[in-house]
């Protein structure tokens, strides 16, 4: 079934709460419009274990969403879960963010020599480590522009930690495959398969649940 306007279609899936979500990437680049959404370089549809995924084809290439016209966050608790296939690591991977330099009032989830965390590029939170290959990747915000940050990994608990991630209400660029900033672009053969966006804090149940839903049949 074409993608047209996921994020609608999140609310169905994962509760009204959901306030941004792609499961399945097919018929995504004919429909950009429709998801509000550009693309710079070059993106390819593939097959994946779990549907049809989004794949880096070139190097600094990205998906943007123009993320007003979506759902705006409010300055409040927030959280991301993402299932990717990182073809290596190694070095600094802009996975998914907001914010116009990820130095300074940005948040996102990333891959860094082979951790991943979640926070500003300069001062993140920390998880545990990643090989190459598929993985989720979740982190959650309870506070008011910062507070205390979860970082999970593959559904578990890696970190938590309080380096501020400021609130994204004012920002208009959600970037898949790199930040809002061009310094950290993902490797070629990068695949996204699952990206969602929560406007409250997941428990730790609930990602280890969408953790089991997506990559326990890979």
């Amino acid at each position: 079934m074409p993608v047209t306007i996921q994020h609608r279609r999140a609310s169905q899936l994962f509760g009204p709460d959901c306030v941004f979500g792609i499961v399945d990437w097919k018929g995504f680049l004919g429909n950009l419009d429709g998801n509000y959404a550009t693309v710079t370089g070059t993106l390819e549809e593939v097959a994946t274990p779990f549907g049809t995924g989004i794949q880096v084809a070139a190097a600094n290439s990205y998906v943007q969403f123009d993320w007003t016209s979506l759902a705006p966050l409010l300055n409040n608790e927030r959280s991301v879960f993402a299932k990717f296939y990182l073809p290596n690591v190694g070095a600094l991977y802009g996975l998914a963010g907001w914010g116009a330099n990820p130095n300074n009032n940005a948040s996102f989830v990333y891959n860094d020599s082979g951790q991943y965390g979640a926070g500003l590029a300069n001062d993140a939170d920390a998880g545990g480590s990643l090989s190459a290959g598929w993985f989720t990747i979740g982190w959650s915000n309870a506070g008011i522009n910062g507070g205390a940050n979860m970082v999970y990994g593959q559904g578990i608990p890696e970190a938590n930690g309080t380096n501020a991630v400021a609130a994204i209400t004012t920002y208009t660029a959600f970037r898949i495959f790199n930040f809002a900033h061009a310094n950290f672009p993902c490797p070629v053969g990068t695949i996204a398969q699952e990206v969602l966006v929560f406007n409250r804090v997941l428990s730790a149940a609930e990602i280890l649940q969408l953790h089991n839903k997506g990559i326990g049949a890979a």
